[in-house]
């Protein structure tokens, strides 16, 4: 049986909505004013427009567009910051589109006040407002009427998302100058710092022209993992064009209103191909494997920090950019695991209801209860585990309390009521996917976490990568904490849990203001990594 399985990137709109990383703030076409003594009443009527072309792959998949203006304050003239951005991506047959919108304020001399950011993943969008207060940064994430209420230590030398871009046309760079920042990044609430080392002025190409630019190497540090990029400004400090050569060639170039704006083509650039990671030697029946021996390769970083290294994986470098890992299929009712396995807890955020994961939400309860519901002995179980005739109707041996038996209905239960045929969404939460039963891997998990819960079981979602016809893609699995240990459980498949063609990066319970941070380690992982198959029991 194969994955119902479609590419994902880290959860589909996860990837463009870490533009907001990588792009560091917005642009201006120029300066911005500093304080000076002109009046409020002009000021406030100032305004510095720009568009800009994304391009994935080179490709035309979208574009941000950013509104800076000048108004009065409180306690003086604040810069107000709007920027909207739309993508457009395929996966398989399906078209996805997804909007992300934030709106900011800051002073001129970049200091942060206050911010509110939509994010459009699914149908229901997740809203997040923050507002410095004194040493704190107090933020409110919003989504499908559930309110999750955060704080961040501040500091007087972090700025807003326009950081960077207010700090570059303010006092341009100048060739072999360095500069580090610290700025809030939206797409994942967190703080982050980016050092840019000013090269030489170069002849860059431009969408219709080409422009003498200065040409910047920047890298960003968030969550303690880094993206390195190249920016290209002109001599007052304004950015014309950012690139991200190890995220498959991503691309953002100043452009018109009707460039940056027009309909977004039929996409030949499908993320399956894009990011599936051949591997030379094919996996036999790979889902009922009981180990697997992998030698990974990551061209910028060391995967011995990068792969989780638990119950279901052994990791052990082999030099700064090679590792052999080791994974043990780890299965509810079998499987001993990595025996050099550390230790794990779990926490309150593995068994509460959040933003993503809302087990409370009536629909889930009514299908957590639903799937497993009533349990009796069924002769024909023989003890072995859950068995489902027509109807979706589980049988499960074993008593109503035991949790094995619960979560293994829950997965049965998920993998057949569930279907992947049109989806258009890029990561629904469980209470939306609860209403539909439609989506990827992403949305299998989070409502096999979500019904989990429901029904007193700790989970969380894994991210790593699953094998399916000889090349390793992008995939996210729920784990269930059973009799003390983290048990994966794959809802596209309904195997009572996994095999050993599956490769873990990270794994989060997706709690908090800032659950899209859970897919930073993928960025390490995406366009430079090399898998080989060395044993296969």
């Amino acid at each position: 049986m194969e994955a119902r399985h479609r590419t994902w990137i880290l959860g589909g709109a996860q990837a463009f909505a870490l533009m907001a990383l990588t792009l560091a703030g917005c642009r201006s076409e120029t300066k911005p004013p500093v304080p000076d003594s002109a009046s409020a009443s002009a000021a406030a009527t100032l305004k510095r427009e720009t568009w800009d072309s994304v391009f994935l792959a080179g490709e035309h998949v979208g574009y941000v567009h950013t509104l800076v203006s000048r108004e009065p304050g409180p306690s003086g003239d604040v810069l107000r910051i709007e920027q909207e951005e739309s993508l457009t991506i395929r996966r398989d047959s399906s078209r996805m589109e997804t909007q992300s919108a934030f709106t900011s304020q800051e002073t001129p001399d970049g200091q942060f006040l206050e911010f509110r950011s939509v994010l459009s993943q699914g149908d229901v969008p997740m809203e997040t407002t923050g507002r410095v207060v004194d040493n704190e940064l107090q933020l409110e994430v919003s989504t499908m009427g559930r309110k999750t209420k955060a704080s961040l230590a501040w500091k007087p030398e972090f700025g807003g998302p326009y950081c960077v871009a207010n700090s570059l046309l303010t006092k341009p760079l100048v060739p072999g100058e360095s500069r580090s920042l610290c700025f809030f990044d939206i797409a994942t609430n967190q703080p982050a710092t980016r050092v840019m080392t000013a090269v030489d002025f170069e002849d860059t190409q431009l969408l219709t022209e080409t422009r003498r630019l200065l040409r910047v190497d920047a890298r960003t540090t968030l969550g303690g993992f880094t993206i390195n990029s190249t920016l290209w400004t002109d001599e007052g400090g304004d950015i014309y064009k950012e690139q991200i050569p190890e995220m498959h060639d991503f691309l953002v170039v100043r452009s018109t209103k009707a460039e940056a704006t027009k309909e977004v083509g039929r996409l030949k650039i499908d993320l399956n191909t894009l990011s599936a990671v051949p591997v030379s030697q094919p996996i036999p029946s790979p889902y009922k494997t009981r180990r697997i021996v992998y030698r990974v390769h990551l061209k910028s970083a060391d995967p011995a920090n990068v792969f989780a290294n638990g119950l279901t994986q052994q990791v052990v470098a082999e030099d700064e950019h090679t590792a052999r890992i080791t994974v043990y299929s780890v299965r509810p009712v079998g499987g001993a695991g990595n025996p050099q396995a550390p230790s794990e807890v779990v926490t309150d955020g593995d068994r509460e209801p959040n933003n993503l994961i809302q087990s409370d939400d009536p629909t889930v309860v009514k299908l957590a209860q639903e799937a497993a519901g009533d349990f009796r002995a069924d002769a024909r179980t023989n003890g072995r585990g859950p068995t489902t005739p027509a109807g979706d109707s589980p049988v499960l041996s074993g008593p109503p309390s035991d949790p094995v038996q619960v979560a293994l209905a829950l997965e049965k239960f998920v993998s057949r009521r569930m279907t992947s045929q049109g989806i258009s969404s890029a990561f629904a939460t469980a209470a939306e996917v609860a209403q539909t039963l439609e989506g990827d891997c992403t949305e299998h998990a989070v409502l096999l976490a979500a019904m989990a819960r429901a029904r007193g079981i700790p989970s969380r979602v894994a991210i790593g990568l699953v094998y399916i016809r000889q090349q390793f893609l992008y995939h996210m699995w729920t784990e269930v904490f059973l009799n003390g240990r983290w048990i994966p459980l794959d809802g596209t498949l309904g195997q009572g849990g996994i095999g050993a063609a599956y490769l873990k990066i990270t794994s989060s319970n997706l709690q908090g203001a800032s659950p899209n941070a859970a897919f930073l380690p993928v960025t390490k992982v995406m366009g430079q990594l090399k898998i080989e198959v060395l044993e296969v029991e």
